[in-house]
């Protein structure tokens, strides 16, 4: 059996450059989970403390959220970035959560959170129509035609 001795500082370690890059509206809380409120729907919480992404109603409840939250953790499974079996319904009113598996060669963390704006990045163009349908409406009901 051999020791290896260095004498003298170890040399730094190797910085790996920046693979991909995410613009979302993200707070920070003080037990370190990260709260995403890009969605129009859905409040994404990542929490690193518990290895798991909870999803909440923003305003309202009803069917359209629920199925925000499914689409949510289908596209998380489809990614592989939670595990199946875990998806349920969390402990407070409405809210989904799924476990997120340990991963030892990539930060779960940063690869959760970068799946979950990309989730967010396909669901814009939705957000857009409902919003342009409601001002729509809106509109119709405020100024009709004659």
């Amino acid at each position: 059996m051999s020791i290896k001795v260095i004498i003298g500082t170890p040399p730094a370690p190797e910085k790996k450059p920046v693979q991909a890059k995410s613009r979302l509206k993200i707070r920070k809380m003080l037990d370190g989970s990260l709260i995403i409120f890009d969605h129009d729907v859905i409040d994404i919480v990542v929490m690193p403390s518990k290895s798991k992404i909870v999803a909440f109603a923003k305003d309202e409840m009803g069917d359209h959220v629920y199925a925000a939250q499914s689409r949510l953790f289908d596209f998380l499974t489809n990614k592989g970035v939670v595990e199946l079996g875990s998806i349920r319904g969390g402990n407070i009113y409405g809210a989904m959560e799924a476990k997120i598996p340990e991963n030892t060669t990539v930060d779960p963390i940063q690869v959760a959170t970068f799946v979950v704006g990309k989730f967010i990045d396909e669901e814009r163009p939705y957000f857009k129509r409902d919003r342009e349908f409601e001002e729509e409406f809106e509109r119709s009901l405020l100024e009709p035609t004659d």
